[in-house]
């Protein structure tokens, strides 16, 4: 095929496009789209949507934990408890200030108070009890209970029969290892936490983008056109609304390729 003729049909398209209805639509949904995120965003920023959000998947997290901590038999935690120990911890008692993290953030705080609780399960019980909750049962007994020999000083270690010593040493090591397979499973959960706290948050926030860009959009319509049927008013304010995020990040790509 001549080159020439498809540059020809590449200027004829290029040309339809700018003379038609689909780019001066597209331009309006980007637009639509950067006021749809501005909405959003000024919602993010002046109420505490997060903190509720975070604060209800939280709550959740833990009655369901407390339950399988039952199941496993280890322990009977009061969530209530395990969530003020969470937040003495983590914030100094601040829940409004935990909440309000951003999940990393907020998984972070959490992780910290986790290494205080695996050196002092007794102290903070119900907060131990459902972060380990889907702990082996021996692992997590021999954690709780601190189930290593106390400390001797080197002097009077090296005294004891040898028997004693392995005996000793023996008993320390099985300890380190169920204190790390709890700590590991500890992390695990709380890494899925994470994970599924993003997922959800990100989720409801493409809902709510459509919902307000389609909102938006056949508003407009309505104003604009006055004798439009409802159906087609529906149909196209739905095209906007699932086009918005599209065409806005399109319009932004584009942009910041033509930058210097």
């Amino acid at each position: 095929m001549n080159p020439l003729s498809i540059t020809d049909a590449l200027d004829k398209l290029f040309s339809a496009m700018n003379s038609g209805f689909w780019l001066p639509f597209l331009l309006a949904v980007a637009g639509l789209g950067s006021l749809t995120m501005a909405i959003l965003q000024a919602v993010k920023e002046l109420t505490p949507v997060r903190q509720w959000f975070q604060s209800y998947v939280f709550n959740q997290w833990l009655k369901r934990h407390a339950k399988i901590a039952v199941e496993n038999k280890n322990g009977a935690p009061s969530w209530c408890n395990a969530r003020d120990q969470i937040i003495l911890l983590a914030t100094d008692c601040d829940s409004d200030a935990f909440f309000s993290l951003e999940i990393e953030k907020l998984c972070g705080q959490w992780n910290a108070a986790i290494q205080i609780v695996l050196d002092s399960p007794k102290q903070y019980p119900d907060f131990f009890s459902c972060v380990a909750a889907r702990a082996q049962h021996a692992d997590y007994e021999s954690v709780n209970n601190r189930a290593f020999p106390p400390t001797l000083p080197p002097i009077l270690e090296a005294r004891l029969p040898e028997a004693d010593q392995q005996n000793r040493h023996d008993t320390r090591q099985r300890f380190l290892e169920a204190r790390t397979r709890v700590s590991h499973q500890i992390q695990r959960a709380v890494d899925a936490f994470q994970i599924a706290t993003a997922f959800r948050w990100k989720w409801l926030f493409q809902i709510a983008s459509f919902l307000v860009s389609f909102a938006l959009a056949a508003t407009a319509m309505e104003l604009a056109t006055k004798n439009l049927h409802p159906a087609q008013t529906v149909i196209w304010a739905a095209v906007a609304g699932f086009l918005a995020p599209i065409a806005r990040d399109l319009l932004a790509a584009v942009q910041k390729l033509r930058q210097p």
